[in-house]
């Protein structure tokens, strides 16, 4: 079976919502990434998740999840 890498880039510096990736949505701290995260994290199929960010807030959070080694966090 072919390996499955999911691509997940995020930024800062949204203008028209602050802090968009982060702010707490649907009642989780970590905002879109924690959900977006622990989704993928709960997909068996994928193989690896690769963070890209430039944002502090973002590398945080997912930092939370980095002892499963499919969760791969690359700074910009």
């Amino acid at each position: 079976m072919d390996k499955i890498a999911f691509f997940l880039p995020t930024r800062k510096g949204s203008e028209r919502v602050k802090n968009n990736n982060t702010r707490p949505f649907a009642g989780i701290d970590g905002g879109l990434v924690e959900n977006k995260i622990k989704q993928l994290l709960h997909t068996k199929r994928v193989d690896e998740i690769i963070l890209s960010t430039n944002d502090e807030t973002c590398m945080e959070v997912a930092q939370k999840f980095a002892l499963d080694k499919r969760l791969r966090i690359i700074y910009i």
